[in-house]
């Protein structure tokens, strides 16, 4: 007894001490918020003065930046000469140029100016510090200039010396708050540790860990992105090392534990529209919630000003690999709520409008209660992403759960920091990974352990079948799992068929002339396939009939050319494998997320992904559990998704004319990966270590921390 008190006295101790450091992280987030509101005008100032050696002084500007963000240089057009290449010339000749831009206390002012012979010297000035730049040269090159306040730190503790009853008021709160939250998840890891953990905890502590989050994040980033990191990679350590008892046999309750912490996390770092297409997704939730009554030849949305402004500012550059944010610049965008009776503004969503709408359900809910509760646009968008992660979060939590075999393989790939990134996502990928694994769980399940299936078992793979047809096309083939399993195991419904035929002439008639047993189930099982196949042609079907011109133009390939040149399909097929085969199944799986192409080094990539192919060779099974003639129905799924992914590609995005296949992204191969690995697993090397679950959790924490400090260090200014 006095144990257990002693370990209870701790962990209080431990909930108070991280409460403390909320509150400090969480009132610092706030001094920014208000500090952030100062705004600096910077001057930039040309006289006709200029290196002796120089031969005139104009001063050419090729781009102006504030945080990452290009500066329209056309705005500045009544102070110099734009020229067709975008530069801007200003000439002092007649008179001195002068102009100011206006930014924010935090931003940084990155000005790209060409030095040569004729150039002068271009004076910036921010009211405290200022700056001169003589810009000849002998020769014409290309010179970047970065300006900052130096004194950021004075503003914060001006804004604090001003607000100090606000502060201490705010610090009580924020501390509250957190030692509210982190009792919460003492009580959730206490769950696990005790066996008492249940699924429907998953939303509650989501919710949680979000709410921390949120108030803290972009304070610790601000102060450093890599500490920002370590602080998570402690808590999650902290929270493994809680439940290390349940590492050896309960691994679906450890993928949630760095699920969530990894998740959430991601979910609030990565700047919103950075998963590719994002922002078209998002307008589709929009137009949704309209009930399309926003819509425009279902292409254009309507979507509110300021909805348009957040996804305006976020989505410039969106490809731009040193593109870089203040915390504060995301803050900011939290202080303007979404007015959706005022002003609208067009945006082009062509390519989300015509999807179906299965996917954007959870999201759209979002937005329809944001037309009730005044809410910014980006916590809209966030709060979208949070509800399709804690709807893929227990899909997979399910699928890791109940499959009785590879639980480790389905933990690994579930655990990829792309999938993480996905799940936490508004796009149809977050629900495809998840219903995915979910299936081949429950067909391995049924196949492996059932000896007989029920009406209810049937039925979750007709509900999941269903979902297979709703979401992306390419994924369908993986129904083909179901043919794994035994007819026999479908005894219960046969049974209840027989005693239906008895009382059925009709039936009975069918039943003695034409089936069997046998065939009864298989033609179950072919149903299961065919209700998603159907629903996926479905889809897909009008869109190939369409007369839309990336469809039909002779430049790009179409089904049609396909057809009639399949070694030159078949052609391009091998060459993007060869090109990119290793980056879709190994690297990319690590930190290639998608349109945010910022990436660890070459190295690091290597050495973690040739980490997790080592697991996957020394997974320690019993023994394989898929006979020789059950295999090539793995290997037909997942050729079938394979091929699939890339015929969309081929016949929707590659140019007649290309060597490969366009358009690809590594995430599109997250579900053919799993089948991919257990393929691959085989009795060469066993690892016989009774620890390697924790091997693999390992593996999980370093890989999910080498992607999150990617894009923390990616996106964050250091």
């Amino acid at each position: 007894m006095k144990e257990k008190l002693r370990r209870v006295d701790v962990y209080d101790v431990i909930c108070i001490i991280l409460a403390v450091f909320f509150a400090f992280a969480a009132t610092f987030q706030a001094l920014l918020a208000i500090a952030g509101d100062t705004k600096v005008d910077y001057t930039f100032f040309v006289e006709n003065v200029k290196n002796p050696e120089a031969l005139g002084a104009e001063v050419r500007i090729h781009e102006i930046k504030i945080t990452g963000t290009p500066y329209d240089l056309n705005q500045l057009s009544d102070y110099g000469l734009m020229q067709e290449d975008g530069t801007l010339v200003l000439s002092p000749y007649e008179q001195n140029v002068e102009f100011t831009i206006e930014t924010g206390i935090f931003d940084t002012v990155t000005i790209e100016l060409l030095k040569h012979p004729w150039s002068g010297i271009l004076h910036v000035s921010n009211g405290e510090q200022e700056y001169s730049v003589d810009l000849y040269s002998d020769s014409s090159t290309v010179t970047t200039e970065n300006y900052q306040c130096e004194n950021t730190t004075k503003y914060i503790l001006t804004t604090a010396g001003s607000h100090k009853k606000a502060i201490v008021f705010q610090f009580a709160l924020f501390f509250l708050l957190g030692l509210i939250g982190f009792w919460l998840v003492h009580l959730f890891l206490a769950r696990i540790e005790d066996h008492s953990f249940r699924w429907w905890m998953i939303p509650l502590i989501c919710i949680d860990l979000f709410i921390l989050g949120i108030f803290s994040v972009y304070g610790c980033l601000y102060i450093s992105p890599v500490a920002s990191v370590g602080i998570i990679l402690l808590l999650t350590g902290y929270c493994l090392f809680r439940i290390r008892k349940v590492l050896s046999s309960y691994l679906e309750n450890v993928y949630i534990v760095i699920a969530l912490i990894y998740g959430i996390s991601m979910l609030l770092i990565l700047p919103i529209g950075h998963v590719p297409d994002e922002f078209a997704h998002e307008a589709k939730c929009y137009a949704m919630a309209e009930a399309y009554t926003n819509t425009q030849d279902e292409v254009y949305v309507l979507l509110p000003k300021e909805a348009n402004e957040a996804l305006s500012f976020f989505s410039q550059n969106i490809m731009y690999i040193d593109l870089k944010y203040s915390p504060v610049d995301i803050l900011s965008w939290y202080k303007n709520p979404v007015n959706f009776t005022g002003d609208q503004v067009v945006m082009d969503s062509r390519n989300t409008i015509p999807q179906n709408e299965f996917a954007y359900l959870p999201a759209t809910l979002i937005v329809m209660l944001a037309h009730v509760i005044p809410t910014p646009a980006i916590l809209i968008f966030q709060l979208g992403r949070l509800i399709n992660f804690i709807i893929g979060t227990i899909l997979f939590y399910f699928a890791i759960k109940n499959t009785p075999c590879f639980k480790r393989i389905f933990f690994m790939i579930a655990l990829f920091p792309i999938t993480i990134q996905q799940t936490a996502a508004i796009n149809q990928d977050w629900i495809t990974n998840a219903v995915v694994f979910l299936f081949a769980a429950l067909s391995f399940q049924y196949a492996l352990e059932k000896e007989s299936i029920t009406f209810t078992d049937y039925c979750k793979l007709l509900i999941l079948s269903i979902c297979l047809g709703l979401i992306k096309l390419a994924y369908f083939p993986i129904a083909l799992l179901v043919l794994l399993i035994p007819n026999k195991s479908f005894g219960a419904i046969l049974d209840f068929l027989e005693a239906k035929k008895k009382k059925n002439t009709f039936l009975a008639k069918i039943h003695s002339g034409i089936l069997n047993r046998n065939r009864i189930a298989f033609t179950l099982k072919c149903f299961v396939i065919l209700l998603g196949f159907v629903l996926a042609i479905a889809q897909g079907l009008p869109t190939y009939l369409s007369g839309e011109a990336h469809l039909t133009d002779c430049n790009v390939f179409t089904l049609h050319m396909v057809l009639e040149q399949p070694l030159r399909a078949l052609k391009l097929c091998w060459n993007t494998f060869h090109l990119r085969g290793t980056l879709d199944f190994c690297d990319g799986l690590l930190n290639g997320f998608g349109w945010s192409i910022k990436w660890t080094s070459g190295i690091t990539r290597s050495l973690v992904m040739m980490s997790a192919l080592f697991l996957v060779l020394t997974n320690r099974e019993e023994e394989h559990p898929f006979t020789w003639r059950q295999k090539p129905i793995l290997l037909c799924s997942m050729l079938g998704m394979w091929g699939m992914t890339y015929a969309a590609l081929l016949t929707g995005w590659t140019e007649a004319s290309a060597t490969s296949i366009a358009g690809l992204q590594s995430r599109y191969f997250i579900p053919i990966a799993l089948l991919v690995y257990i393929l691959f697993h085989n009795k060469t090397f066993q690892n016989q270590s009774k620890r390697i679950n924790t091997w693999f959790t390992a593996f999980a924490v370093i890989a999910l921390t080498v992607g999150m400090n990617t894009l923390a260090c990616g996106y964050y200014r250091l």
